[in-house]
């Protein structure tokens, strides 16, 4: 199931056609003849800019991230214990 759901966002991050087929039948009374008509229309869905974010940030790290210079502060911060929390009460 996980790699069906990965796939499906991987088709709507590059985007994808779809064909959609209808089938008409008409039906003549006084000829007794059937007609068929089929019509094929494709649709395209264009790449989903939220969908690529996602992948790139998931399957590639924080370098996609747009909030990669605040995660890059916080852990410089963390290994040179310079923040000081003070309990005042």
């Amino acid at each position: 199931m996980k790699d069906n759901l990965i796939g499906a966002m991987y088709k709507k991050a590059i985007g994808f056609e779809q064909e959609e087929v209808q089938t008409f039948i008409e039906e003549n009374n006084h000829n007794k003849s059937i007609k068929r008509k089929i019509v094929k229309n494709k649709k395209y869905y264009p790449p989903d800019y939220s969908a690529i974010r996602y992948l790139l940030i998931t399957k590639f790290g924080r370098e996609y991230n747009e909030k990669k210079d605040e995660i890059y502060l916080m852990e410089k911060r963390i290994e040179n214990n310079s923040e000081v929390w003070i309990n005042e009460e």
